[in-house]
């Protein structure tokens, strides 16, 4: 992976951060560091993040009700096809203020079997295509957090007065096309099992 360095203190003249010791005195020299990102194949990682589900109508006894919505959701907006649906996990999921479902989502890996193993589609088909099907969890996470921040392109993305967008692409059961609001955040890479012990050793 690469390398870079960190650098904690007063950093130029004009600078008014600093570091101080436990009785508020400054310390003199900056507090510098080198870390290097791990070096992970990212095919094999998966992605865990929070995705929060707004103006719905919900309250705590219901709170697993909405697992399966929240998926179906989620594969909608990735264009994931119904096979990967294994590529996506909810935990912890809760209503807030009646109106607000927050979950923590994981994002699995291209091909695996739902328990975090792969599947029997090869390395080298994986390789060799480029479809939503294969994309990495990270690259998925990153697709759901620009579909909730950029401008409206098209008739799939609807502008909001909180300046969220709205994907509009379910139907309701009179056949009218609905949205609604979500948005992503607290992202974190989770290496696959070879790659954390090769961290370790």
């Amino acid at each position: 992976g690469k390398s870079f360095s960190i650098e904690i203190g007063k950093i130029g003249a004009d600078s008014k951060s600093n570091i101080f010791d436990v009785n508020g005195n400054a310390i003199k020299d900056n507090i510098k560091f080198e870390k290097t990102f791990a070096d992970i194949n990212l095919d094999e990682a998966s992605s865990s993040f929070t995705f929060t589900l707004e103006n719905v109508v919900c309250s705590v006894d219901e709170d697993d009700t909405f697992t399966d919505e929240i998926k179906s959701k989620i594969m909608l907006l990735l264009g994931l096809e119904t096979s990967d649906t294994n590529r996506i996990v909810l935990t912890s999921l809760q209503c807030e203020n009646g109106n607000t479902v927050i979950t923590t989502t994981t994002l699995l890996p291209p091909s695996t079997d739902g328990g975090g193993g792969r599947s029997l589609r090869t390395a080298s088909l994986l390789s060799s295509t480029g479809g939503i099907n294969t994309q990495h969890s990270i690259s998925l996470f990153k697709k759901l957090h620009d579909l909730s921040q950029e401008k409206p392109r098209g008739e799939n993305l609807l502008s909001t007065l909180e300046g969220r967008r709205v994907f509009a692409e379910e139907k309701d059961s009179n056949n009218n096309r609905i949205g609604f609001f979500f948005h992503v955040s607290d992202l974190k890479i989770i290496p696959s099992v070879l790659d954390t012990k090769a961290m370790l050793t």
